[in-house]
């Protein structure tokens, strides 16, 4: 479990310093899609599908969060460049 809160936060971190937010739509699913048929051909039970994907989905928001606020600071502590008149 560990493992998979530690990669959501690594893809969500990746997602959120690359593309907007509406990327997220389109990960989650497919994510899920994994976990579920990972988790059926293991024979995991219900309750372990569903935390895993619970962790997962967290930890993808998570990641794309602390991605955009660290681009947000950056952006904010940066100097603004002046334009040259000529």
């Amino acid at each position: 479990m560990t493992m998979l809160l530690a990669f959501g936060l690594l893809l969500g971190a990746l997602l959120g310093l690359r593309f907007g937010v509406y990327v997220l739509i389109l990960t989650i699913p497919v994510i899920l899609a994994f976990l579920v048929v990972g988790g059926l051909a293991r024979g995991g039970d219900l309750w372990s599908l569903a935390a895993s994907a619970g962790l997962a989905v967290v930890g993808i928001q998570l990641g794309y969060l602390c991605a955009t606020g660290a681009l947000f600071f950056l952006s904010w502590t940066r100097p603004m460049r002046r334009m040259r008149a000529e």
